[in-house]
């Protein structure tokens, strides 16, 4: 992670590199099940190279995981605008569908 740090500071002024540079850190991030400060490169990446369909996806996940819904939902209305034809945002919005579903159940019983 630090050499994608270093990178960075180093700021060449390629849009793309940078947001390669964004989305190594968050991948890196992301194993580590730092979610949050994923979510923050990610969402760095998106702005500097549209769409960057990976960091499009790879935000959805972190905001998944962070239980941040409507800012998944966000993301997915984002990827289907990308790829529309790809399911994986689809899965994603299931997950959660599913979630939101249990958590109801949980806190007022099976009807």
């Amino acid at each position: 992670m630090e050499n994608y740090t270093a990178g960075l500071k180093l700021n060449c002024g390629d849009n793309e590199t940078n947001a390669q540079l964004h989305f190594n850190r968050a991948i890196a991030h992301f194993k580590r099940g730092n979610y949050r400060t994923a979510l923050r490169d990610f969402e760095a990446a998106s702005k500097l190279v549209e769409p960057y369909f990976k960091a499009i996806f790879k935000a959805a996940e972190c905001c998944l995981q962070l239980k941040r819904f409507d800012d998944c939902m966000a993301w997915c209305e984002k990827g289907f605008q990308v790829e529309p034809e790809n399911k994986v945002f689809g899965f994603i919005v299931e997950s959660v569908i599913s979630i939101l579903f249990l958590d109801f159940l949980a806190a007022f019983g099976n009807p």
